[in-house]
């Protein structure tokens, strides 16, 4: 629960595995997040419940803990327990860089340069990140459409995955140990599993995430109460995304 909701206080894995996969040369999988927990040298940034803090490492971890309990792969867990269900035949975890893939109709994610883009991977700066990290698991690599993401939005209103009782545990915002509610800020009133949560006085009930790596950036909103969804899925880099 503390780290769906954020208030694990795992330090952040992002420096340590790019560095370690550079001196290495190799392009680690999900696993090496256990190593780094092992090996990086620091501790807790707080302690559980303490504080809402943003955390990609937690949910790295709560990829690994579906593979030790399902015994199978992460891709194919989301494969066959969430993707097929749901009818979202054009998802999938993909892992271009590390193994190598070449995947049909795939839309490359873009960043700006003096002499127009080029792909994230060609960078020289901090943009260069997405060939050492392209193994990581539970954050993001997962491919996707609107096409698909409306499909998403379908199975869950129709309970095809999860249950009516099982989604508002998504939407409820956790609880920090002094009482507060968790992730409440800008605007928000608060942050459930991997939802931020709001509520408006006309649309209801507002469930929404933001995503983002080199190249890409995403929107996904869904209007509980009024029956709507907002996907916005951008493949290019801009000096103002939020415009």
């Amino acid at each position: 629960r503390h780290l769906l909701n954020h208030t694990g206080g795992l330090p952040d894995y992002m420096k340590w595995v790019e560095e370690t996969a550079i001196r290495e040369n190799t392009i680690p999988g999900n696993d090496i997040m256990i190593r780094f927990l092992c090996e990086c040298g620091k501790g807790a940034e707080f302690a559980p419940g303490e504080k809402f803090d943003y955390s990609n490492t937690g949910y790295c971890v709560l990829a690994e803990i579906v593979e030790k309990v399902s015994g199978v792969r992460f891709e194919d867990f989301l494969r066959d327990n969430i993707f097929e269900p749901a009818g979202m035949h054009a998802t999938r975890v993909y892992h271009r860089r590390k193994d190598k893939l070449t995947i049909p109709n795939l839309a490359y994610g873009l960043v700006p340069t003096d002499n127009g883009y080029i792909l994230p991977d060609d960078a020289a700066d901090d943009d260069h990140c997405v060939v050492p990290l392209d193994g990581a698991n539970g954050d993001g690599l997962v491919h996707s459409t609107i096409f698909d993401l409306l499909a998403w939005d379908r199975a869950l209103r129709e309970e095809k995955v999860l249950s009516r009782e099982e989604q508002m545990l998504m939407y409820t915002p956790g609880r920090l140990n002094n009482g507060e509610v968790s992730g409440a800020e800008d605007g928000e009133d608060g942050y459930g599993f991997g939802w931020g949560v709001g509520t408006d006085d006309e649309l209801g009930l507002i469930v929404s995430h933001s995503g983002g790596m080199p190249g890409v950036h995403t929107w996904y909103e869904r209007f509980i109460d009024a029956d709507r969804v907002l996907v916005i899925l951008s493949c290019r880099d801009m000096l103002d995304a939020r415009a």
